[in-house]
């Protein structure tokens, strides 16, 4: 249903009497230098509620279990670093993307709210996974999102409000996920916070730095090469050309709807096999996600590589989305590959 909304909304933004490619592409340069944001700005926490919630869950009484108090605390000194570093940087981004990107420069401190909200979803999500969540947070992050962001653009659709008004409402995203999430831990007495340092803490401390600064790198690695792209684009050619990118990774990006849900699903059995030594459950899950995926992404990818033309006329889809083909092609298979490996 998410992807539904998505492929629905994706047809406004890139219909030619709606939106310009220019401000297709600022919505996707939003993103990506807000996903860019969140992901410094953990400094390896999501990993770390990852691995080790079944610990404090198992070892500590609900009051004195700091793992959340723990995220929000690094993730929060993670995010006031990166702003700095924006306001540091803003000369820069002026010089490199000003000239062909100026609809991005004039929204550009955008990204702070988008980033901000999405940090602390990142996070609250993480740590529900552990109270196996994975099905209510995919719901809210595949369908609630992509319906807010549906009304939003019915909103600027039919002249209620302007461009102005549909870039703050973009950039608010993800609050609503986030009160949505938080009153539901709250109600089912599952959100903790201490911020008294538990013996768990204390036991693990040195493990959880070292891998929270291992899988930080990994984190900034992969989404600067997710993010990087937008961003060359931007600097080199124009947001128009940033649209059409966009476009054709949102076909790519449904290759992967069930890899993260999959994901969601599976990160709390993987975390508690590892500690429970149960090696035949994670080589279980690791065969059936992988020939899984792999039948999917590839059946994806031959009904949108074989329909690709005919489909962006026949919608009436600005044609200059056409040169996104071969994009859509390289990117397609690189994603086949990766479903192939399943969650392992």
């Amino acid at each position: 249903m998410g992807f539904l909304i998505g492929a629905i909304n994706t047809y406004f933004f890139t219909h030619k009497s709606w939106f310009s490619p220019d401000e297709y592409g600022l919505t996707r340069i939003l993103v990506d230098v807000s996903v860019l944001v969140a992901a410094i700005s953990t400094l390896g926490t999501t990993t770390f509620l990852y691995k080790f919630f079944p610990y404090y869950k198992s070892n500590l009484e609900s009051k004195k279990n700091d793992i959340l108090s723990i995220a929000l605390l690094v993730s929060a000194v993670g995010f006031i670093f990166t702003c700095l570093q924006l306001w540091v940087f803003q000369p820069l981004v002026v010089q490199k993307l000003g000239t062909n990107s100026q609809l991005f420069i004039q929204y550009f401190y955008y990204v702070i709210p988008l980033g901000g909200c999405l940090l602390l979803y990142t996070v609250l999500e993480a740590y529900s996974y552990g109270f196996d969540k994975g099905v209510f947070t995919s719901f809210l992050k595949e369908l609630v999102v992509r319906l807010y962001t549906f009304v939003a653009i019915l909103l600027k659709v039919f002249d209620l409000i302007d461009f102005d008004d549909f870039v703050m409402l973009f950039a608010f995203q993800y609050f609503l996920i986030i009160v949505i999430l938080a009153v539901h831990l709250h109600r089912k007495g599952e959100l903790f916070l201490s911020l008294k340092v538990s013996r768990v803490t204390r036991k693990f401390r040195k493990k959880i730095l070292a891998i929270m600064a291992f899988t930080f790198m990994v984190v900034i690695v992969t989404v600067l090469r997710q993010t990087i792209d937008s961003l060359v684009l931007a600097a080199r050619e124009d947001l128009a050309k940033v649209g059409i990118f966009g476009f054709s990774v949102y076909l790519v990006s449904l290759m992967q709807a069930p890899f993260r849900s999959i994901v969601a699903v599976t990160i709390p059995i993987l975390s508690r096999s590892w500690k429970d030594k149960n090696i035949k459950e994670i080589t279980k899950i690791y065969q059936r996600s992988s020939i899984n995926l792999l039948s999917f992404a590839l059946c994806i990818f031959y009904l949108v590589w074989l329909n690709f033309d005919d489909a962006i006329l026949f919608f009436g889809i600005n044609p200059e989305y056409l040169e996104g083909k071969w994009v859509f092609f390289i990117l397609g298979i690189v994603s086949v590959i990766e479903m192939g490996t399943g969650v392992s």
